[in-house]
């Protein structure tokens, strides 16, 4: 494991994965069907750590861990603070689950977010913002799916009305607009 050739000198009782964990762990399989309830609860000293499975928004187990006494969640690949998303919504297989994922994590008392691939931590507004942002490209996406370009309409529209908002808007941009106009078509 990187973990134990990284930091040799370390103790390593527990490695707790964010995202594919029921794909890489296989002692937990068994907690596949949860229905985004508490999955696991570890405690270790004065420490309790609340594993939660969210549904399959990003990749198989996708796992928000919440440290309850810090007020500090970790969700890997759902939003980046201050930008948009990674492409396509961070790959998501299902836009209407990545939306409600929002809802979810919003319920859950914390302060932070870890949220990955990133050296910012968001907070619930930036949550909020993510969650505009991805409607505000399903709404341009519907808009213009009738027209003649699709996907550029879409990316345009959606960085006049975000740009000042969110940074690197054009960096994921089409690939957003084609991942949701592909997502409209087959709801259709």
């Amino acid at each position: 494991m990187k973990f134990r050739r990284t930091f040799p000198s370390k103790p390593k009782d527990f490695v707790i994965l964010g995202t594919n964990l029921l794909e890489n762990q296989n002692n937990v399989k068994k907690h596949s069907n949860y229905a985004r309830g508490l999955m696991y609860s570890l405690t270790v000293g004065d420490q309790t750590l609340e594993l939660y499975y969210l549904g399959n928004f990003h990749s198989n187990g996708d796992i928000l861990i919440l440290v309850p006494m810090q007020k500090v969640a970790m969700l890997v690949d759902l939003m980046r603070p201050d930008e948009p998303p990674y492409r396509s919504f961070g790959v998501t297989p299902d836009i209407d689950l990545y939306l409600k994922t929002h809802d979810v994590l919003e319920s859950f008392d914390f302060d932070v977010l870890i949220s990955g691939h990133t050296h910012s931590l968001a907070t619930k507004d930036d949550i909020k913002t993510n969650k505009k942002f991805t409607e505000s490209v399903m709404e341009n996406a519907k808009n213009a799916l009738d027209s003649s370009d699709p996907a550029g309409i879409c990316t345009q529209t959606t960085i006049k009305q975000w740009e000042g908002k969110l940074g690197n808007l054009e960096t994921f941009m089409s690939d957003h607009c084609n991942a949701m106009i592909e997502y409209l078509k087959e709801k259709s």
